[in-house]
């Protein structure tokens, strides 16, 4: 969601967790809304305390990805709304290409990847 800002637009995310090198992994959508940012020109900027920031990750790429399952895409409430066998991708968070972050603002710091 863009957010009013003082000469114009901008969007924020809050991760969950963010490696050293820059690429915050959080809930899914963070990428999209990032993707979107990007066309509309507006900056994205990543706003998170400074204790998430893992200094046992160097990067993104060795964030593991929980999947959460297919049950809570091809079923509602426990009934199926799919065809029986369809499989289903569920991650349970995605992670933001540090190109697409304009600044990280932490509550030490601002980084600017």
């Amino acid at each position: 969601m863009l957010r009013p800002h003082p000469g114009g637009h901008r969007e924020r995310v809050h991760p969950l967790r963010r490696p050293r090198a820059a690429r915050p992994a959080n809930k899914i959508g963070s990428y999209a809304l990032a993707l979107g940012a990007e066309r509309a020109g507006v900056p994205f900027v990543v706003v998170a305390p400074e204790s998430t920031i893992d200094q046992n990750t160097p990067s993104g790429e060795h964030i593991e990805i929980e999947d959460r399952g297919a049950d809570e895409v091809v079923a509602v409430r426990g009934v199926r709304v799919a065809p029986e066998g369809t499989r289903a991708l569920n991650p349970a968070f995605d992670v933001t290409p540090h190109d697409l972050i304009t600044a990280i603002v932490t509550d030490k710091r601002v980084i600017r990847p």
